[in-house]
This record gives C-alpha cells, sequence and structure tokens, in this order.
C-alpha cells in the first residue's frame, strides 16, 4: 500500500467503479428529504406517463372577467363566470365564437360564493308526452337562473313564483335539484326545480319535494358546507363530517357516512365516478364505502381554501398555503404540478378543466403550447456511496422540435451546471463531474418544450485506501 502526497491531496490508484440507475421514475414526493431518489419537485410535469416523465402543456388563455371571481361553471363548450364588479354581480359566459354578459344582482358589495348548477326542467311536468325540457343554470344562493343554451342571451329571472328554500349549496341528482342550508337538506320536486312543495296530510307522493325533520348529527358541528353526486347519490358534507341521501324518490333518508368534511362547494368536485374533496387534514377520493387520503406525499400543512378541479384522469387541486397547484393522476396514483398562481375557482365538465385566477383571467388547464419545466430529484444512492464518490451524470431523454434540456447538480450553497442539450431527438446526456463537497446534492432537470424523460444515472468510483483499490 502506498500514497503520493502531491499538493496536499491524496491520489488514488485502482479506483473501483459503479452505478446507481433510475429508469423508473414515480410521481412528486414531498416526504423523503434525501438520498432517497424520490421527485421532491415537479413542477409543470405530466405524470401520465410513468414511469417516464413528460413536460406538461402550459394553460391557454381563454377569457379575463373584470371584477372579483365568485363563481364559475363549464358546461359542453362554455365556461360561466360569477363576478362582482363596478358595484354589480355580472355574469358571463365564455365560448369559441364570443362572450355574452348579464346582471345577476345589482349590490356589487355581496362577495358571497356562488353556485351553479345545470338543470334540464320539464316544461309540462304533468303531462309527459307533450312537454319538452328547457336547459337552465341555476345560481344559488340568488335563486336565479338564466338560459344554459349557447346562443340564448345572459337573462336571469327566478327559479320559483312560490316561495322555496334558502339554498346555499346545490347538486342536481334524479331530476331533482338537491340543496342545504344551515342544518336541513331539501330536495325539488321531481322534473322541476321550480316547485319546492312538500308532503301534506292531503297531498303525499313520490314526486313531490322532501326536507329533512332532524337536526344536525350529533357527531357532527355547523352547518352544511356542500353537496355533490356519486355513484348514484346526493352527499352531504359538513366541515367534519359526511351524509348520504338513500332512496330515488320521496321520502328520502339521510345516513351517516362518517367523520369526514369538506370546507366549501369548491373543494368537491365530481371525478369519473368518484367525490374529491378537501377537509382540514387532506384532500380524499370518495366511491362508496370509506374515503381514501390522496394527499400524503405533498406534505401540506394546511388545507385551508383548497379549491378543486377536474377532468379525465386529471385532479388539480391549488393549495393555498402553498400558493401552488398540485395535479394528481388518476391511473398511476401519482401527483405533479402546474405553475399557475393563484386560483380563485376550478370548473370543469369531464372533458376539460378551466381555472380562474384572483385576477380574473380565465384558462383552460393543458390546453397551450409547451413551456417551461423543472424536476428535482434526491442524489439517490440510497445511502450506499459517499456524495465525494461522484464521478458522472447520465440521462436518457427525448426531445421535441426547439425542446432544451439542462441536466444541473443542485447544493445547497448554489448550482453547478452539468450538461445540456437543445438537439431534438432521443439520446443520452452525459457528463463527467467532479464532486467536491460532502453534502447530498439533489439532481435537477430543467427545460422548455416538449421532453420526455425516460432514466437518470449516477456513477461513482471508490477506493478502499489511497494509491490503490485495498
Amino acid at each position: 500500500m502506498r500514497a503520493t502526497d502531491y499538493m496536499k491531496e491524496l491520489l488514488f490508484e485502482g479506483e473501483a467503479r459503479s452505478k446507481v440507475k433510475k429508469t423508473q421514475w414515480g410521481g412528486l414526493d414531498r416526504t423523503r428529504a434525501f438520498d432517497s431518489g424520490g421527485i421532491s419537485e415537479a413542477v409543470n410535469i405530466d405524470t401520465s406517463f410513468l414511469p417516464a416523465l413528460r413536460s406538461a402543456p402550459m394553460p391557454l388563455f381563454v377569457s379575463k372577467v373584470d371584477g372579483i371571481p365568485l363563481g364559475a361553471y363549464a358546461g359542453d363548450g362554455y365556461v360561466f363566470v360569477i363576478y362582482s364588479s363596478n358595484g354589480k354581480i355580472m355574469a358571463k359566459r365564455i365560448t369559441e365564437d364570443g362572450e355574452q354578459t348579464g346582471v345577476l344582482s345589482d349590490n356589487g358589495d355581496d362577495l358571497e360564493k356562488r353556485c351553479i348548477v345545470a338543470f334540464n326542467r320539464y316544461t309540462t311536468p304533468l303531462d309527459p308526452l307533450s312537454g319538452e325540457y328547457e336547459k337552465l343554470l341555476l345560481v344559488f344562493p340568488d335563486k336565479k337562473c338564466c338560459s344554459a343554451e349557447t346562443g340564448d342571451p345572459v337573462e336571469f329571472s327566478g327559479i320559483s313564483d312560490s316561495p322555496m328554500p334558502d339554498i346555499k349549496h346545490a347538486a342536481v341528482h334524479s331530476s331533482r335539484v338537491f340543496g342545504v342550508d344551515g342544518d336541513r337538506v331539501y330536495a325539488s320536486a321531481f322534473n322541476d326545480c321550480g316547485n319546492w312543495e312538500l308532503d301534506t296530510a292531503e297531498d303525499i307522493g313520490a314526486e313531490n319535494a322532501w326536507a329533512t325533520t332532524s337536526q344536525s348529527s350529533t357527531k357532527a358541528s355547523g352547518g352544511y358546507t356542500a353537496v355533490a353526486c356519486c355513484d348514484g347519490y346526493a352527499v352531504c358534507f359538513r366541515r367534519d363530517h359526511m351524509q348520504q341521501v338513500y332512496n330515488n324518490k320521496n321520502p328520502f333518508r339521510l345516513v351517516d357516512i362518517g367523520a369526514w368534511g369538506c370546507m366549501d362547494g369548491y373543494s368537491v368536485c365530481e371525478w369519473n365516478n368518484n367525490l374529491a374533496f378537501a377537509s382540514d387534514i387532506g384532500i380524499w377520493l370518495y366511491s362508496g364505502g370509506y374515503p381514501k387520503l390522496i394527499s400524503e406525499r405533498l406534505a401540506v400543512e394546511s388545507f385551508e381554501g383548497t379549491r378543486l378541479g377536474a377532468c379525465a384522469d386529471l385532479l388539480f387541486a391549488y393549495i393555498p398555503s402553498e400558493g401552488r397547484t398540485f395535479v394528481y393522476e388518476n391511473t398511476s396514483d401519482s401527483w405533479g404540478e402546474r405553475a399557475l398562481g393563484e386560483i380563485a375557482l376550478f370548473a370543469g365538465d369531464g372533458k376539460r378543466v378551466y381555472a380562474v385566477k384572483n385576477d380574473g383571467t380565465v384558462l383552460l388547464m393543458d390546453g397551450g403550447e409547451y413551456g417551461s419545466f423543472c424536476v428535482e430529484t434526491d442524489f439517490m444512492s440510497l445511502g450506499v456511496y459517499n456524495p465525494k464518490m461522484l464521478k458522472g451524470i447520465a440521462a436518457t431523454a427525448e426531445l421535441g422540435e426547439g425542446s432544451a434540456l439542462h441536466v444541473s447538480l443542485v447544493y445547497s450553497n448554489g448550482e453547478l451546471r452539468a450538461v445540456s442539450s437543445t438537439s431534438p431527438g432521443l439520446q443520452v446526456l452525459r457528463t463527467a463531474v467532479r464532486a467536491r463537497r460532502s453534502d447530498f446534492a439533489k439532481i435537477r432537470l430543467e427545460g422548455y418544450g416538449k421532453v420526455d424523460m425516460f432514466g437518470l444515472s449516477l456513477s461513482f468510483a471508490y477506493g478502499d485506501t489511497p494509491g490503490g483499490a485495498g
């Protein structure tokens, strides 16, 4: 065994070499701190193509409302936004062919969030053969409606000429409007959103409207915060509890599900025969039975004010405490992220999702061109190698035309750029690295355009003793 003292550095002879390869990417996991190989950042990353990662398309600018967004609904080929502007509550329907606006209320100081649902009202409910369906958008708590036809003007009228409950949140199920207000749940008459006449001693019928006769469950606190539909049932939420409405005709039954709650009507959405909802402790999926918590890997301390929207296999979740929009992909059970800024509301129609920002900007999610992206993964030596042993990095990726990819080592005090490419096609970006620091670096893959990232490998060199392999 020998060592050579040269410029006060020990030189190695007969170094052994090894590699750590990663060819199976996963989604975002912020719970693992270092040296795990997990992805700790995934901005504008689409996890639908796992085990590969792909950069995500940017949102497409659709329109902008001049005011404070209060409600949004996505229909077939349009998005409908309610907002406060110049002392009035306004509504705007946005389509590919243009925009239509109308006045909902003259009280522009009423900044309560609006609930918007679509309902096909049968014009002659007592005559099943001669009537026609009238497509409406219902707005609560205003108790007003307008035509849902894109060619009609946005003009509001009352939902009913007779008294109706002060509903705050509503959902449409089995040709009825189910609504909640305080400690009660209501259902309109069958096929008629304007009929809220309850059973009487003289008139008891399966098609009549319905209301709960009991107050709050002793297991729950506070009033109802939201109502939505899932798997053929209406589901009612409080802040810390959820219940399900059983039966398909009057009288209905309200049955406790458990101590899972929802913050408000924009913290819940229907998604692929599931309900996604946000409670004080996380984001859940419910399809009957017990809800499943899906947000553990986000490591978020507060979910207050979370906004949800969904389409196809993607669930968008804006979390104000983080100022970030995370995206859950159902098939791969993985999280990514989109860089959007502050979101007021989401609205989805099953095929697409619109985001309405706090400044009134309306965006179509993933509808634009490919832009910038960033992925960070931990050092991924899994505790086997000293960071000073790192000698090389290689990333396998396919770049589209006009795209770029940069691979960097990121230390706590700065960044060491390792290798980059702007050449299109499938390739391996490989570079030698002279690591001098003992802290665990992160590996960052960033760039712009359409890029598929298939794998990453780190090369290490080591020996038992200075001057030889030992």
